[in-house]
């Protein structure tokens, strides 16, 4: 079927009626002098109609004054209200028309014989009502009807993958993500997750493209939200019909892929699962990854290799292709809390409960060295700090430390009163989190203060309080977002 074409000028009439309905007078009139396309439209034929036989030809003439009437139509209107003003006695009304009309006067130098008073005009009736039919009329919002139009086409057809949840940013022709282009302190709660009740988030993560937040429950179940709206992502299919990803014990941890199509989480019963977040389904599983619970899960760049440590104080590389083990970093004496690949994946960094932080050979599976950084207290957390080569050792001590690729340090910061709240028990950090360019290092205590240490004073710059009894802390990938979950239940999002 041949395309069908698409005047310019239908498209400009199109916007200078969404102008006109938006009260855009002025636009409207700049529109209309330089296209010289005017809309000459009603915005309804039907009262047009009814304001003729009505007699009420202030609102005709209001109406009229916008549209562009043939030279006939413009004399039938003029002699017809003429007349009726003489028929109902009021000849000065008339006579200013006959006077100042061009209509009138055209109809006068066209027609000599034409008798200026009609006579034994039909009650209620008159041909130029008639010619208002031929007055167009579009249907209201017309232009953003046939978006609205284009848009469902587009899903139906899945060249779209836009739906009410996700939003769609028309001009840009994308689904709008959360991106910001500098590091700001969030400040303010805009949504909360809420879970059932005796039910609370083990594990959040954020995707890398910034459009999903996974969470894993108590429960073992996973979910996926939007992290603009805080609302579940029902444009996938199996969470609009009320299933979930699930395992078969509490999720521990949660890591995406690279290109956010995969999701691996690991369960208190030693188990990993990776799924396909698009489907819900599973696409590998590890059932023994570790003999106590997997607490921290990483993929490699193609996500061929899942990475885990555990309770067991094991470190493990996993093959997606295989589904079997295929090195294991042994050392750590205690819990394996976190894991982190170096940015060219040929290094590993594990950090523990006995304090201690180990840099591996993802090759070879030898340790290259081990550091204690926080004063052999239990590390809890990795990251890497973005543009400064650095990561982010976080642990139990109120010692925020960030050392190089080596395992040296580079700089630290003590937090002391910042985490502290008058008449409480002094807080503890119980989450970190870098900020997406790296000007940022966040520090959460049970308390729910959420500090913030520059990472060029090396100062604490902010401190924001967040929820109570919080227990995690994860930051957006690319805009100044945070997640805070804490004991009760729930998952707060917070926003610059």
């Amino acid at each position: 079927m041949a395309g069908l074409e698409i005047k310019s000028e239908d498209v400009i009439r199109l916007i200078q009626q969404f102008l006109k309905e938006n009260n855009l007078q002025r636009t409207l009139q700049s529109l209309q002098d330089e296209t010289s396309i005017t809309l000459n439209a009603a915005e309804s034929t039907e009262t047009l109609r009814q304001d003729i036989l009505a007699g009420r030809w202030d609102a005709v003439l209001h109406t009229t004054r916008g549209l562009t009437l043939s030279n006939r139509a413009q004399m039938l209107l003029y002699d017809q209200i003429v007349g009726e003003l003489i028929e109902n006695g009021d000849r000065s009304a008339a006579r200013i028309l006959l006077r100042q009309s061009d209509a009138l006067m055209r109809l006068r130098d066209a027609d000599l014989d034409r008798r200026t008073v009609p006579t034994a005009r039909p009650s209620g009736a008159m041909p130029w009502c008639t010619r208002c039919a031929a007055t167009s009329a579009p249907s209201p919002a017309r232009l953003v009807t046939l978006l609205g139009q284009a848009l469902r086409w587009q899903q139906e057809h899945e060249y779209l993958a836009a739906t009410p949840d996700t939003g769609y940013d028309l001009f840009q022709g994308e689904i709008p993500t959360l991106q910001h282009t500098e590091d700001v302190v969030p400040g303010h709660g805009y949504a909360t997750l809420q879970f059932p009740p005796k039910q609370f988030a083990e594990a959040v993560a954020f995707a890398p493209n910034g459009q999903l937040l996974a969470t894993g429950s108590s429960d073992g179940f996973i979910e996926i939200w939007n992290p603009m709206t805080g609302k579940l992502r029902k444009d996938l299919q199996y969470q609009a019909q009320d299933k979930m990803m699930g395992m078969d014990a509490a999720i521990l941890c949660l890591a995406f892929s690279r290109d956010s199509d995969l999701l691996a989480s690991g369960a208190q019963d030693g188990k990993i699962k990776v799924w396909k977040v698009a489907t819900g389904t599973c696409v590998r599983r590890f059932p023994s990854a570790h003999a106590q619970g997997v607490t921290c899960v990483a993929l490699t760049k193609d996500a061929s290799q899942v990475l885990s440590g555990g309770f067991d104080g094991m470190v493990r590389l996993h093959g997606m292709k295989s589904g079997k083990m295929l090195k294991e970093y042994r050392g750590h004496t205690s819990f394996v809390n976190a894991v982190l690949f170096s940015t060219d994946y040929t290094r590993i960094f594990s950090g523990s409960s006995d304090g201690s932080v180990k840099i591996w050979e993802t090759k070879s599976g030898d340790c290259m060295t081990t550091v204690s950084p926080t004063n052999s207290l239990s590390i809890t957390a990795l990251h890497a700090i973005p543009g400064t080569g650095l990561i982010l050792v976080g642990s139990q001590s109120k010692k925020v430390v960030a050392m190089d690729a080596r395992g040296r340090t580079v700089w630290d910061a003590t937090l002391s009163k910042e985490m502290n709240i008058p008449n409480q028990t002094p807080g503890e950090p119980v989450g970190y989190a870098v900020s997406p360019y790296g000007q940022y290092v966040y520090v959460v205590s049970d308390h729910g203060t959420l500090v913030a240490i520059s990472t060029k004073s090396k100062q604490a710059v902010a401190m924001v309080r967040t929820v109570e009894k919080a227990i995690g802390l994860c930051a957006h990938p690319g805009a100044n977002v945070v997640a805070v979950w804490t004991e009760s239940g729930e998952v707060a999002l917070w926003r610059a």
